[in-house]
């Protein structure tokens, strides 16, 4: 049984059949594919926060020919009361259904899939890394420059506390990649282990000004501004007061041919937005609202791909 816990789960080849499966079901669809996964039910067990993640998963199954059921908030759960444990909640989900996607901010799924009846799919679970994001930011770039293969990617932000950020890290390391990053205050900058799996699978990281690399990269991912618990006030207070909002003119080097997008939530600790959005979202070379149209594409490739279903 193959699961989706980390984006290490998948080989390359697996990447490439995903992103196959996603171009069929965005460019060639076809009313076969919604019979695709009739009668197959796709367990949510999300307790913590999502509006993207949760929707795109649901709408994937439902275009599919299913359904889907379980727990989009932690709110009133038998997990938040204490009178229940994660595990068994999870295990009492996987009863109903064929596939599960789980979403938490310490439970660590992959220890978790040995135990698991069913197919499991990482909507952001744990500190490491957000899977599913990760691979739909992947087929988005792949979709827009035409290759994943040694690209520039720039990362400006917090990376240490961006679940997405860690998992694309880790995600186009095996594309040969060169990733220049800001990490603004050097606290934030990319956690070790991480930058180990990107420097075993082959590529580096590089760390730079914002300004200094503009001109080199394929695709720039500004981070969103909220860090995960725990952090050091001080170091927030720090990045705070030195992260630059971006708008048009702050991109002027950035290349024509070149994308970018920025996190959601668009919001830092501080109340302001990461971006000038009513600047950049005119850009055409943000390929942000892309993505939100074509997670589900992918979602859907993922899942007939973990289920086992011919595309």
């Amino acid at each position: 049984m193959k699961h989706f816990t980390q984006v290490s789960d998948l080989t390359r080849d697996e990447y490439t059949e995903v992103f196959r499966r996603a171009l069929i079901f965005q460019d060639k669809p076809h009313p076969d594919h919604a019979s695709l996964a009739t009668g197959k039910a796709l367990a949510i067990g999300f307790f913590q926060e999502s509006t993207r993640t949760v929707a795109g998963l649901q709408a994937s199954i439902i275009k599919l020919g299913g359904g889907w059921l379980g727990i989009t908030s932690s709110q009133g759960s038998y997990v938040e009361s204490g009178e229940e444990s994660m595990e068994d909640t999870l295990l009492s989900l996987a009863e109903y259904s064929d596939i599960m996607a789980v979403r938490h901010k310490d439970f660590d799924l992959s220890a978790f899939a040995s135990k698991s009846p069913v197919p499991l799919i990482n909507g952001m679970c744990g500190g490491d890394e957000h899977s599913t994001a990760a691979l739909a930011i992947a087929y988005t770039i792949q979709r827009q420059l035409g290759k994943l293969d040694g690209l520039n990617i720039g990362i400006y932000g917090m990376t240490k506390s961006s679940r997405p950020a860690k998992g694309l890290l880790k995600a186009l390391s095996k594309y040969n990649t060169t990733f220049y990053e800001d990490s603004v205050v050097d606290e934030l900058q990319t956690p070790p282990d991480i930058r180990k799996i990107v420097e075993e699978n082959g590529s580096k990281i590089i760390k730079v000004k914002l300004d200094d690399f503009l001109e080199k990269i394929d695709f720039l991912l500004i981070v969103e501004g909220l860090p995960q618990s725990g952090e050091d006030e001080a170091v927030i207070k720090s990045y705070n007061s030195q992260f630059k909002i971006l708008g048009k003119k702050d991109l002027d080097k950035l290349r024509k041919d070149a994308i970018f997008m920025y996190g959601m939530p668009s919001v830092m600790t501080d109340g302001r937005l990461i971006v000038k959005k009513e600047e950049l979202d005119k850009d055409k070379r943000m390929i942000g609202f892309n993505l939100l149209r074509e997670f589900v594409f992918v979602n859907m490739a993922l899942t007939t791909l973990l289920l086992d279903i011919e595309v």
